[in-house]
């Protein structure tokens, strides 16, 4: 088991994020959930990614608190 110190180094050696090295053995969570996004956001149109952005949007302006 390498030391937080080596774990962090390896991981910008390899420039790939903790969370992908420990994917298996983390629940899932918020930080995951965003990856999910941006992965679908990146293999998206700009027509469909701003179709996107209006309705989350207007989700965010029509939700209760």
């Amino acid at each position: 088991m390498p030391s937080l110190p080596v774990f962090v180094d390896l991981c910008n050696a390899l420039h790939i994020s903790p969370d992908y090295l420990l994917q298996d053995e983390l629940a899932e969570n918020e930080i995951s959930q965003i990856h999910e996004i941006e992965t679908l956001w990146k293999h998206t149109s700009p027509q469909k990614q701003q179709l996107a952005l209006v309705m989350i949007k207007a989700l965010l302006e029509h939700t209760e608190p």
